[in-house]
C-alpha cells in the first residue's frame, strides 16, 4: 500500500497484480491503484465483490484453457468478455502465456474477444 501510494497514479497507471491473491482482493482495492490484474481463484463476479470498490479489473482467463479444443475455448472467452462488460475490464489471461501454447488458439482467443466486444457494444448502442 505504501509503494502504491507514493505512485503518481494521475499520470502513470498503476496495475497491481499478486499471484494467488484470492484472499487478498479486499487489500488490493484499499491500496487503490489504477487496475486490478487477477489471477484464475475467482469468476470476475466474486473478485470485483471482494474488492469491493469501483476499480477497473483484467484478467483472468485460464491460460491453459488454450490447449482445449477450438469450440470451447471460443465459448469460454466469449462468456468471460460478456461477465467482464464493456466499462471496467479488460480482458487478460490468468498468468500469462504459456511457450507451448498453439499460436492458432491465440488468434481465436484475439478474433472471439473481438467480434464479442464489438456485438455487446453495438447491442448496447441500440439500446
Amino acid at each position: 500500500q505504501r509503494l502504491l501510494a507514493a505512485m503518481p497514479k494521475e499520470t502513470v497507471p498503476v496495475i497491481l497484480y499478486v499471484k494467488n491473491s484470492g484472499h487478498v482482493l479486499d487489500l488490493m482495492g484499499q491500496a487503490e491503484p489504477s487496475v486490478i490484474s487477477l489471477d484464475g481463484q475467482y469468476t470476475l463476479d466474486e473478485a470485483r465483490r471482494l474488492i469491493g470498490r469501483p476499480i477497473p479489473i483484467q484478467g483472468n482467463l485460464d491460460n491453459t484453457l488454450f490447449f482445449a479444443q477450438p469450440d470451447v475455448i471460443a465459448r469460454e472467452t466469449q462468456a468471460m468478455v460478456e461477465m467482464g462488460g464493456t466499462q471496467g475490464y479488460i480482458f487478460n489471461v490468468n498468468h500469462g502465456l504459456l511457450p507451448q501454447t498453439p499460436p492458432e488458439h491465440v488468434q481465436l482467443v484475439v478474433d472471439t474477444v473481438k467480434a464479442t466486444t464489438k456485438a455487446t457494444t453495438k447491442t448496447l448502442a441500440q439500446t
